[in-house]
């Protein structure tokens, strides 16, 4: 289930990044310090204010399914200057359950 919300987490963020900030370049990467895995996807099309913008289900759903993995998912855009979109979780050695 987390390894589906990671991955759902990502393609909607990529996917709203393809369908509405006219980035020309889209970067998502990934770092593990100890056992913390941190996650962003940044791209630098048009930014948004948050509370500016009609919201459907996308950024809702990433939200949820943060929620889902016990953190946070973090929006930082600013218009004219492009959108990141971060989260972290847990990584638990193999062998060893949550």
């Amino acid at each position: 289930e987390n390894r589906k919300n990671i991955y759902l987490i990502c393609k909607e963020a990529i996917n709203n990044a393809v369908k509405y900030s006219g980035a020309g370049n889209i970067l998502l990467s990934m770092k593990m310090e100890k056992e913390m895995m941190m996650v962003k996807i940044n791209d630098d099309g048009k930014g948004f204010v948050k509370n500016e913008i009609i919201c459907g289900n996308g950024i809702a759903n990433m939200e949820a399914r943060a929620k889902d993995l016990e953190t946070s998912l973090n929006i930082d855009s600013v218009p004219g200057k492009g959108t990141a979109i971060t989260f972290q979780f847990q990584i638990h050695p193999i062998g060893v359950q949550a």
